[in-house]
């Protein structure tokens, strides 16, 4: 229980008492509203759904589970220039069960910058709220050991004064993209997030704000044969004193028309090194990575880190081709 409490307090100074970092994922490919913005809405076909849950640190103590949901149109109002989308996010941490949940909506406009319609340059922005709580009653202090055994009972002589705190978001970004062919695409992007720096401390001092973050990105699809595809990407963050790249990439393997299938390996600086294995059918793609802990708490961890699972499925409606017929002559 001792170093639970040590691992437990050593997370909360970090999330309070510094520049907490935002929600994040390690399939961040699989995420792309909470990416980027001017994300939104760019893929081929008219709505997409994206799921995301992630299970971190279950052999530390408590595991830290974030669930995140999206959905986003392509052509709003029958434009195909015009996009939009809302993501929700809940994020649980630890014993004292602390709590991150965000929802945010965003809009985004693109740009053709080629005469054939396959660059886009999109600029997105995404605004919403955040509420973070933490349950005190949850944790066990000193004060509640009455020399023979933990007594819950006992007062823990702490005065915590908040327990909840919710903030507004401001989001913008802009993102390059480039449709060589249905195998050969480029996507690369630069978002900003946080631009209020809102107050985000549960406690007097209001100093504590959670910083603006930098976030540049790119990813693409290179055809290297009939069966097979190169899938690299990477994600570099700035955010306070906070630096994280994320690198990799994955084969993609095409064993029929409508099923294909994938394998990676990807790496974030410090932290983990995560596998990768995934499938594509029909509109539905399904990817589950695992990460192998590297950081100093890897004693404790025992080098697992987490697994996350990432399910994007993207609707297109059937629209009929229309033949225009001749119209015969009336001969009297």
């Amino acid at each position: 229980m001792f170093v639970r409490l040590i691992i437990l307090f050593a997370l909360i100074d970090i999330a309070l008492k510094s520049s907490a970092q935002d929600i994040h994922f390690s399939q961040f490919f699989n995420s792309p509203i909470n990416l980027n913005p001017a994300l939104t809405g760019q893929f081929n076909g008219d709505y997409r759904f994206v799921g995301n849950y992630r299970n971190q640190w279950q052999s530390v103590t408590t595991p830290y589970r974030t669930i995140g949901l999206s959905a986003d149109v392509h052509n709003l109002f029958q434009k195909n220039n015009i996009h939009s989308g809302i993501a929700i996010y809940n994020d649980k941490t630890g014993d004292s069960r602390f709590g991150t949940f965000l929802l945010n909506v965003s809009g985004a406009y693109s740009i053709s910058v080629s005469s054939d319609s396959n660059q886009f340059i999109t600029v997105g922005i995404q605004t919403g709220f955040t509420q973070r709580s933490i349950n005190y009653s949850a944790l066990n202090f000193d004060k509640q050991y009455n020399g023979i055994a933990y007594d819950p009972n006992l007062t823990n002589g702490e005065e915590f004064i908040n327990d909840g705190r919710t903030w507004i978001n401001l989001n913008t970004g802009i993102a390059y993209t480039y449709f060589i062919s249905s195998r050969n695409t480029i996507t690369s992007g630069l978002s900003f997030s946080n631009l209020t720096a809102p107050k985000q401390t549960f406690f007097t001092n209001n100093d504590i704000k959670l910083d603006r973050r930098i976030l540049l990105h790119g990813e693409a699809g290179i055809f290297i044969s009939q069966k097979f595809d190169a899938l690299p990407a990477f994600q570099f963050q700035l955010q306070g004193k906070y630096r994280e790249l994320n690198i990799g990439g994955a084969a993609r393997y095409f064993y029929t028309a409508d099923l294909a299938l994938y394998g990676g390996f990807y790496y974030r600086n410090k932290d983990a090194g995560y596998l990768r294995v995934g499938v594509d059918y029909d509109n539905i793609h399904t990817s589950v990575t695992y990460d192998f802990n590297t950081s100093s708490l890897r004693p404790a961890s025992n080098s697992r880190g987490g697994i996350e699972v990432g399910i994007v499925y993207i609707f297109k409606q059937f629209r009929p081709k229309f033949v225009k017929h001749k119209i015969c002559p009336n001969y009297i």
